[in-house]
This record gives C-alpha cells, sequence and structure tokens, in this order.
C-alpha cells in the first residue's frame, strides 16, 4: 500500500511539472519587425530560445535577436533559406537576381543570401538568361532543387520550368532536406 502511495505521489509530481512546463511555452500572435516589414507572427517561446513562424516557415532565435525583433530598426534579416543574418547592410548588396519565389543576392564580401523580399537597392536586378547556368532541377517533394555550373544550389518551393519551360526535371536522389 505503501509502495503504490509512494508511486501515486511521484506520478502526482511529475504530471505537475510537465504541465508547468507545457504551461510555459505557449504560441501567441505577435507584431515584430522583419526585414523591414511590421509582420504579425505566431511566436513560441521556450527555455532558451524562440520560434518564429514566418512565410511558412520556422526561425529558431535566441532571446537577444527575439528583443531585437520588437523594434523597428533592428538589422536581422530572416532569409528565405531559413537563416538568420546579424548586422545585414543593404549598402553592401552587390548584385542580385530574381528567381521565382526568392532573390539571390551576392554581398560585397562574396557572401549569397536568399532573400523573401527584393532587397533595398537603388539599382535593378541582374537579368536573368533563363536557364543559363542552370545544369540540373531535381523534383524533392514539394520543392525543387536546382543546381547552377559554378557548384551553387538554390531550393525552390515554385517551379523552376516557370522560368524555362525546356528544363529536364529530374527525381531528387540527395540527403533527405
Amino acid at each position: 500500500m505503501k509502495k503504490n502511495l509512494v508511486i501515486f505521489i511521484l506520478l502526482m509530481a511529475v504530471l505537475v511539472g510537465c504541465a508547468k512546463t507545457e504551461s510555459d511555452s505557449k504560441i501567441s500572435q505577435e507584431d515584430l519587425f522583419i526585414n523591414g516589414n511590421k509582420e504579425n507572427v505566431q511566436v513560441l517561446k521556450n527555455k532558451d530560445n524562440v520560434n518564429i513562424e514566418y512565410k511558412d516557415k520556422l526561425f529558431v532565435v535566441e532571446k537577444e535577436d527575439y528583443e531585437a525583433l520588437k523594434k523597428s530598426d533592428n538589422n536581422l534579416l530572416l532569409t528565405f533559406d531559413n537563416k538568420i543574418v546579424k548586422d545585414y547592410d543593404p549598402s553592401k548588396v552587390e548584385k542580385y537576381k530574381e528567381f521565382a519565389s526568392f532573390y539571390q543576392v551576392e554581398m560585397k564580401d562574396g557572401t549569397s543570401l536568399q532573400m523573401f523580399d527584393k532587397p533595398a537597392v537603388d539599382f535593378p536586378p541582374v537579368k536573368s538568361e533563363g536557364s543559363k547556368g542552370i545544369v540540373g532541377v531535381y523534383k524533392h517533394g514539394d520543392h525543387w532543387h536546382i543546381k547552377m555550373e559554378d557548384g551553387t544550389e538554390y531550393i525552390s518551393y515554385e517551379d523552376p520550368t516557370k522560368i524555362d519551360p525546356d528544363l529536364e526535371v529530374k527525381e531528387y536522389e540527395g540527403e533527405d532536406h
């Protein structure tokens, strides 16, 4: 009998602890300043970080970055390929191309970003010449992997045959992502 009582008390303590943990992390709607715009997004705060759903993608940000997103003058950039770029400066954009569902942005320091929106620069995008430079297109579930002749790979959630209907699309055979 005592053994059952001890087990019952331990079980209740675990359940109360789980219930408290669950109630500490609730999903809420919040206005945050993301990529220069005030956006109403879903937020889930955890012990160590904050999950933000933005444009159907989940971003896991540190608490300090979450606090920065509450301010309109933050310089964080949430990218199309789920990266969080700190200290983003549009004056460092060298060139960009427009794709079906994102912008491929080349920075002056040689880094490359996939952005949701057109970068805030005063020059036009580099003209895309259809499928020039594309060496392979691979369908992978709900998206396509686009491999370029320079070795870079892009992911598009819109059909790349909209750019060039003659593109040959193969089935993706790489790591699952």
